[in-house]
């Protein structure tokens, strides 16, 4: 669907990381999946969770790829801006959480 080189180029320069980098970084996600999340590890290695800035940015790079490959068949009100829908999306899960925050600690159940 896409130029793997071109695409790997974009996608290296939109997070502003080497190859190296971004191989480095992967194997962070990657470790911490195998181990944590995939997977239970009973002797992880990994004890932090991974920064997912840099995967978020790949998505939206990806999404972007696509919309423009795409963008022929879909109307623009269809093409949003992922990074607009995930900020609004992020500012109604804080109120969401902040509520279910808030009846957690008037229920008591937690011990105050």
């Amino acid at each position: 669907m896409f130029d793997p080189d071109t695409f790997r180029a974009g996608l290296l320069d939109a997070l502003k990381m080497s190859r190296d980098e971004f191989n480095a970084y992967r194997e962070t996600i990657k470790v911490y999946r195998d181990e944590n999340a995939a997977h239970r590890d009973l002797d992880p290695k990994s004890e932090v969770y991974p920064n997912l800035d840099a995967a978020l940015e790949c998505c939206f790079f990806y999404f972007d790829q696509l919309r423009a490959r795409f963008e022929e068949f879909y109307p623009a009100r269809e093409n949003p801006d992922l990074r607009l829908e995930y900020a609004r999306n992020c500012k109604a899960f804080e109120r969401i959480a902040n509520v279910a925050v808030e009846a957690t600690r008037a229920s008591n159940l937690l011990g105050g």
